[in-house]
């Protein structure tokens, strides 16, 4: 119970996710570790605000932990800390997981069943309500326009995503992933065209959109002559910003067997060091990226860009 009270002190001083408070945990190890420090030493924590420094000295703080413990037990909810046994599995690999999950019923299955978290109010909104049927959604049949999106890696993985559209919607079939660290095993160039090949499953696929910085899969796949190669527009603030209007508008659809880019949705996240800089964590961001790729390349490119090709001459004066 006593580690249970600091944990419950932890997320109360510092809330959900703080930088700060995961920074004094990775030094310290441990809540109670932080909760026997001196004052003179709390208050020389350059990693701590005045005012989370009186959180920490202030009176009632471990008497309030307790009165929501005790509160808890008494509404039938329990109290789930990273000292606990049955803490997620998948939350403990979350930078900043949660000090305390109140719970009523069973967290059985969690770690091994393909899941979604929705982060947010506690009232559904429409939008979200909306992008969760977005997210893991059934597919139609008779879909047409296939293209292939791929973000390659060697010692990083390598994302590849099929793309179906009937309509003005957009669908990912399938995928492909290949984390060659997982994995133990790196892959050649030839070795992924195979897979792309194997991915496609004799579809026509109409071109194959790859990271532009991807110089030997590209030329891989324009020598074998059997799709067309195409580097991707590759500006990510402005891709993230098209990939959102498409879900928002139900132009973009995630199958549910794509568990690779359903579980990088959920941790997808901005770098919060980055000061005033729009950055993303360079991090479970492989199938973001050829996603990104292809909104920004084939669904929704920008006015004046595209795949085509043109050429014009101008008559020069003899």
């Amino acid at each position: 119970m006593e580690n249970a009270i600091a944990w419950i002190r932890f997320q109360q001083t510092f809330g959900r996710g703080s930088t700060r408070g995961q920074d004094l945990l990775t030094r310290l190890g441990h809540p109670c570790a932080l909760f026997e420090m001196s004052g003179n030493s709390l208050a020389a924590s350059s990693l701590l605000k005045p005012r989370e420094v009186e959180r920490l000295q202030g009176d009632g703080s471990e008497e309030k932990a307790q009165e929501i413990l005790e509160r808890c037990h008494s509404l039938g909810f329990d109290v789930l800390t990273p000292d606990d046994e049955g803490y997620p599995q998948r939350l403990r690999e979350v930078y900043g997981c949660p000090a305390a999950l109140y719970l009523r019923g069973s967290l059985a299955g969690l770690d091994s069943c393909l899941s979604i978290g929705m982060v947010g109010t506690r009232k559904n909104t429409g939008y979200g309500e909306q992008v969760a049927e977005h997210i893991a959604g059934e597919l139609p049949q008779g879909l047409g326009d296939w293209y292939i999106s791929c973000d390659y890696g060697t010692v990083n993985p390598c994302s590849m995503g099929l793309w179906g559209r009937r309509g003005e919607v957009w669908y990912r079939v399938a995928e492909y992933y290949h984390d060659s660290r997982r994995a133990g095993v790196q892959h050649t160039d030839e070795e992924y065209y195979a897979a792309l090949e194997a991915l496609a499953g004799g579809r026509p696929i109409r071109g194959v959109v790859v990271d532009p910085s991807a110089a030997s899969f590209l030329e891989c796949i324009r020598r074998r002559g059997k799709y067309r190669a195409i580097p991707a527009v590759n500006q990510v603030a402005d891709g993230i910003r098209r990939v959102s209007q498409e879900l928002r508008a139900g132009r973009l659809m995630i199958g549910a067997g794509c568990a690779d880019a359903i579980r990088e949705f959920g941790a997808y996240c901005w770098d919060l060091s980055a000061g005033d800089h729009d950055k993303v964590k360079k991090q479970f961001d492989h199938a973001m990226d050829e996603i990104r790729y292809f909104v920004a390349t084939v669904v929704a490119p920008e006015e004046g860009a595209g795949t085509g090709f043109f050429a014009g001459f101008v008559e020069r004066d003899a």
